[in-house]
């Protein structure tokens, strides 16, 4: 998902808002036991047709609406939280 969100960056999800799924919303379904967070290309009924921003091309499987497990309300990178984490008496500390 990047530029968005990158490999190790804290997402924070939940159940889809009162605008819906709709394209440009950002989600997270189930393939098997994967979770995959994608951005939502388009809907047709129950199917969402994904893409990962930094993939070229959409998603090969459309996903199913019921395999649907998130919205992603919002997020922030990793190297953020650093200076939060390595506070003396902070249980992660560096």
């Amino acid at each position: 998902m990047e530029p968005a969100f990158n490999v190790g960056d804290v997402i924070i999800a939940g159940p889809p808002g009162s605008g819906g799924i709709k394209p440009g919303v950002i989600v997270t379904y189930a393939m098997g036991k994967t979770l995959i967070t994608h951005r939502v290309l388009s809907v047709d009924g129950n199917t969402l047709i994904t893409k990962g921003d930094a993939n070229e091309t959409p998603d090969p499987n459309p996903s199913c609406s019921p395999r649907l497990k998130a919205a992603i309300c919002s997020g922030f990178h990793m190297s953020a939280m650093l200076p939060v984490l390595c506070e003396p008496g902070w249980a992660g500390c560096c």
